[in-house]
């Protein structure tokens, strides 16, 4: 990975620029008085920090691998769901304050679960939908991911085109330009532009959750996770 380095709202802001194409939407970490950030390579997971919802069939655990991983575990019963989510609500869609989401996540069985990863409100089960969020979504019995923007519980959901494959890390990342606009990537590429039922009146969180399709166990492995924010005004 090429990492580079930009100005916005005058913190600095250190990017993806392995492609060497411009794109800076593509956030790594970020430096200054204006920024918020949550950065979790889960190198020093505690469950303290999350919120964790789910039946008596999930679990949550780490595993050894380097920099660690989060698994999101569900036992061998269809529906069976496990979920984590920051119990503070730090970020918000708020005008000339861009902000990054991004995960790197695999799936055992990437058709036979429910997937969504994103920034939510308060929710025990983002799976079926939030008041409020943009977040990316994979159904039961299919493959192909979804980005989804919802508003007072009004979403807009759009194709990215691409499927999940079974034992396969993918990079999903949203970047809001403090305007009126998200774009969505997978892998690095631009997939999605949306401007409609975007969540800009709301406390959000990073939330991750997954539920089984099948009556077999499955899980949700995540690399890391990271959320970055440049305000306009501290």
């Amino acid at each position: 990975m090429y990492t580079n380095q930009y100005r916005v709202n005058g913190n600095l802001v250190f990017y993806d620029d392995t492609g060497l194409d411009g794109l800076k939407e593509l956030w790594v970490d970020a430096i200054g008085r204006g920024v918020i950030k949550d950065l979790n390579h889960f190198t020093a997971y505690s469950a303290d920090e999350w919120t964790i919802t789910g039946t008596v069939d999930g679990d949550v655990y780490t595993e050894g691998a380097q920099g660690s991983i989060l698994v999101l575990e569900v036992g061998a019963v269809d529906d069976a769901r496990s979920q984590v989510q920051r119990p503070a609500l730090p970020f918000k869609l708020t005008a000339s304050d861009p902000l990054y989401f991004g995960c790197r996540w695999r799936l055992d069985d990437a058709t036979e679960c429910d997937v969504a990863i994103g920034l939510c409100s308060t929710d025990g089960s983002i799976v079926g939908g939030v008041t409020d969020g943009v977040y990316f979504r994979k159904t039961d019995d299919a493959d192909t991911i979804f980005i989804a923007t919802e508003k007072d519980s009004t979403e807009t959901e759009t194709t990215t085109t691409i499927s999940a494959v079974d034992d396969a890390f993918i990079v999903t990342e949203f970047y809001w330009d403090g305007v009126d606009t998200i774009t969505a990537y997978v892998n690095g590429v631009l997939k999605v532009t949306q401007t409609t039922n975007i969540p800009d009146d709301e406390e959000l969180a990073i939330a991750m959750s997954f539920m089984n399709g099948s009556a077999a166990a499955n899980y949700l492995s995540i690399d890391w996770v990271r959320c970055i924010q440049c305000l306009a005004a501290e």
